[in-house]
Formats: structure tokens, sequence, C-alpha cells
């Protein structure tokens, strides 16, 4: 994934005209993208162990699988860059195509 600060800061403004509060924890979703299903179940793995919890994995388009994660959370523009950073170099360790993005949930209470 091409990370952009910039790119976040225009998203966190959307977020909070959109009645989501970044100050309070909120369901934050990842996507990684493979075409092998063992690799995404090892990064899984490896993600549980920080705290995420594993959705699931699906087939998607031309035999790839797509794994999601989510983790409730707080994050500003920054630390989310931070982590998309982190994330690509996960995805490099792996050796999985692509780390694919994130999406945001407001949490029912």
């Amino acid at each position: 994934m091409i990370c952009n600060i910039d790119n976040l800061y225009k998203a966190f403004e959307t977020m909070e005209a959109n009645n989501f509060d970044s100050s309070k924890e909120l369901r934050w979703g990842f996507y990684f993208i493979d075409d092998k299903k063992d690799t995404l179940k090892k990064l899984s793995n490896e993600l549980k162990g920080q705290n995420y919890k594993a959705e699931k994995i699906r087939k998607i388009n031309n035999g790839e699988y797509q794994l999601t994660v989510n983790k409730i959370d707080i994050f500003t523009p920054e630390k989310l860059h931070e982590r998309n950073l982190a994330f690509n170099e996960l995805a490099d360790r792996f050796s999985i195509l692509c780390y694919d993005g994130w999406d945001v949930e407001k949490i029912n209470t």
C-alpha cells in the first residue's frame, strides 16, 4: 500500500465530518492479499499475538485470498501512518503480495 500522511489527514477530517470521534476507540480493519491461503494463515497467527482479531480469509479475484484482521484502538493520522508502514514491512517479511489498506467502523455501544 502506498502510504501518504496527507491522505490520512484528509481521511480523518472526513471521518470527523461523518461523526466519527477519532479520540475514542473505533474498530479498525486491515487487509492483506496473497495467492497462498497458508501464508495468510501464518500472518494471521502472527497478528493474533499482537492483539489483532482475525476476521476471515476469503477468496477474491484471480485465485487470490484476502485476510481481514481488526483491532479496537485509538489512532491519530500519524499513528495510523506508522501502522501502515509497519504492515507494508510485515507483508514483505512474510512474502505476501500486499498489505491492501484499512477501514474503520464505529463501535456499537
